[in-house]
């Protein structure tokens, strides 16, 4: 049996997504209100974190990630769990990519790659 894959998922990346998606804004709504928090998880990408992580999740309503900033980081990296567990994504530009743009992003051409550059300058100090 091979050894686990280490995640892609790291403090760093959450930074920079909070960064991009909203210049670390908790109280940010956005794509006409249907994104919300720091990291402008929408409704349904946060019931996917809800079915994978019934447990955690299953009893917090979408509408605490308006108030509450560490259920918002949390959340965002629950996300991007789901990116890599439930759905198999190994590839970090691909992780970034899906992060955006949901599940359809886990195969196929990558094409929001404007969005994962940026987020890759972001960790590498620069801006978006």
């Amino acid at each position: 049996m091979p050894p686990p894959r280490e995640s892609l998922i790291t403090p760093q990346l959450l930074d920079a997504l909070a960064t991009k998606e909203s210049r670390k804004n908790p109280k940010a709504v956005g794509d006409r209100g249907k994104a919300i928090g720091e990291y402008q998880m929408w409704k349904i990408a946060y019931e996917d974190v809800q079915q994978f992580f019934p447990q955690e999740f299953g009893a917090i309503p979408y509408a605490r990630l308006k108030t509450d900033r560490v259920l918002q980081r949390r959340a965002a990296e629950a996300y991007l769990q789901v990116g890599e567990q439930k759905y198999g994504i190994t590839d970090f530009d691909r992780l970034v990519s899906f992060y955006n743009r949901g599940p359809k992003a886990r195969a196929g051409t990558i094409t929001n790659q404007g969005y994962v550059d940026d987020v890759k300058r972001l960790l590498r100090g620069g801006d978006p």
